[in-house]
């Protein structure tokens, strides 16, 4: 990307044209344009034939009914945490959470007595609803076990045990006035980096954020949406759900993620979108049975929470002969900031992370001194749009950090901007590794490794080093049977890239540590590579 001496800034050109709703107005918007049509859908059983499934209509009963349950136990303003895998319940308990005033905490359900006990205390959380057993773990005894240290807990329901779910209760309490701008939820950040932090985000932002989406991904209505992705994360609940309601569409959900699953969504269901981080891409398409799929029904695969290398772009359109659009967001912004058109060059959509949604704006500004840079130089990216979050939810220094006094919202991503208004990632800024005071991206060099014919995946980061101040790690993951060593990845960069980018080491390994919605934790990968050569640990003055 060339550079230019006019600043980093651009608005995006998309139209916006936003609604002052609630996350209950909004679903009660559309279930009234289309009561009848499908809304939700659940797999049907192998082993029985039968399938659950909801109209409009339906889904706003039976998320009025809940709110009205919760109302019994809570009052408007309580923070309440959700604590399930992918389940339909998930997303009644979303809705009623938001018809009845309350701030909904979302938390994996892979988080067990230090995730989850650190989430119910940072979030002020006065009740949880759960999913008594996940992953062969007694959900309820984990639960008992925290309660000392969460003196604010009071209510704990399980789903198992919730006998009046989706019931309107006798003398059913009113539901609240909830206006837009009111906080509907908190998200916790991924934690690739260090301890997760809670993102409080207003109903305007999540309804708002989808709507420019649903217009960009030029859909027809009523189209069917299959969400592979976890509900507790933004782009389960928010970017894969919200988008579909605006559609007007019918949501398959996927209890978990599973190619198999997805070949049977799209065949049985006729899915006409599926969203795919690029390990759950890899994982479709290197599967035996993704060739006796037909994907002909799918118009469009949108992959993005992490850098995506060209070669999969790629790989997706030439072997799903569907269209590709690379997404950008983070869970700070709610859900996305930047999506590419469906039609993009193929420079943009294998080289950008797509085009600023309606409503927002971009700039590239010097980390150190917030300056705006100019167009093609590095810098942090930086963005400004309706769905940004309030804060983060009791950290005060924190938010200050990540939202300038200008309404800034400071990503943490290092890229470039284009006068067309396309940036690129270049990395992490708490990735950047810098070796003998030359900055090195790692995303530079994992996009080489992507054209590897031996390479699946890879992830480049830094360890301390006494005279060069950094050195570089390259973690590689060998696609099956190949035999690709140390000399072999030196000898293949040799040409690709300068000398001083080239590892220090290279370490083969046969998993990423991820975090549940498929990215890369590179501090994990740090510590573990660190802990398996103490004789590079540097002691510390």
């Amino acid at each position: 990307m060339s550079q230019t001496n006019q600043p980093a800034y651009f608005k995006s050109t998309r139209p916006f044209a936003p609604e002052e709703l609630s996350i209950g107005d909004f679903l009660r918007k559309i279930a009234n344009e289309c009561p009848d049509k499908r809304a939700l859908t659940m797999l049907r059983d192998p082993a029985t034939g039968e399938q659950r499934a909801w109209t409009y209509a339906e889904v706003l009963e039976i998320s009025e009914a809940v709110a009205q349950q919760l109302l019994l136990q809570f009052k408007p303003g309580d923070h309440i945490t959700l604590w399930s895998s992918n389940r339909p319940e998930w997303l009644f308990v979303q809705f009623g959470a938001a018809m009845a005033g309350l701030v909904l905490v979302a938390v994996s359900p892979a988080s067990r007595s230090h995730e989850l006990g650190y989430v119910l205390q940072q979030s002020d959380s006065v009740g949880i609803i759960y999913t008594r057993h996940m992953a062969k773990t007694d959900c309820g005894a984990l639960l008992e076990s925290l309660r000392p240290e969460c003196p604010k807990l009071k209510v704990a329901i399980a789903f198992d045990d919730w006998a009046d779910f989706g019931k309107r209760p006798a003398n059913a309490p009113a539901l609240p006035v909830v206006k837009p701008r009111q906080p509907a939820m908190i998200q916790y950040t991924s934690g690739t980096t260090g301890k997760p932090k809670g993102a409080l985000i207003a109903h305007y932002s999540l309804v708002n954020a989808t709507k420019t989406i649903e217009n960009t991904f030029e859909l027809e209505r009523h189209s069917v949406w299959l969400n592979t992705v976890p509900l507790y994360t933004t782009s389960g609940c928010v970017f894969a759900n919200f988008t579909c309601i605006w559609n007007r569409g019918n949501q398959v959900l996927l209890p978990n993620f599973d190619p198999v699953l997805v070949f049977r969504g799209v065949t049985e269901e006729n899915a006409n979108w599926i969203p795919l981080v690029p390990t759950m891409a890899i994982a479709v398409l290197d599967h035996p049975d993704r060739a006796k799929c037909d994907f002909s029904s799918v118009k469009v695969v949108v992959t993005g929470g992490s850098a995506v290398a060209p070669e999969l772009v790629q790989r997706i359109e030439r072997e799903l002969k569907a269209d590709f659009m690379m997404v950008f967001g983070q869970t700070e912004s709610s859900s996305a900031v930047c999506l590419s058109h469906r039609k993009d060059t193929v420079e943009h959509r294998t080289g950008t992370i797509g085009y600023p949604l309606g409503g927002f704006e971009l700039r590239i500004c010097d980390p150190e001194t917030n300056r705006t840079l100019n167009f093609g130089e590095i810098g942090e990216i930086c963005m400004r749009g309706p769905s940004v979050m309030l804060s983060y939810y009791n950290m005060e220094e924190a938010s200050k950090a990540a939202i300038d006094g200008e309404g800034w919202l400071h990503s943490g991503d290092l890229g470039t901007l284009s006068e067309e208004g396309y940036p690129q990632i270049t990395g992490r800024l708490k990735d950047m590794i810098i070796r003998g005071g030359s900055n090195i991206y790692p995303r530079e060099l994992e996009d080489v490794f992507s054209e590897h014919p031996d390479i699946a995946e890879s992830a480049v980061f830094g360890i301390p080093e006494a005279k060069y101040g950094e050195l570089v790690v390259a973690a590689i993951r060998l696609r099956p049977g190949a035999t690709l060593d140390s000399a072999g990845v030196a000898a293949y960069l040799q040409d690709r890239v300068a000398r001083y980018k080239v590892p220090s080491y290279v370490w083969f390994v046969d998993q990423f540590p991820l975090t549940p919605s498929g990215k890369i934790q590179k501090f994990v990968l740090r510590d573990q590579y660190l802990a398996a050569h103490p004789e590079l640990v540097v002691a510390k003055a």
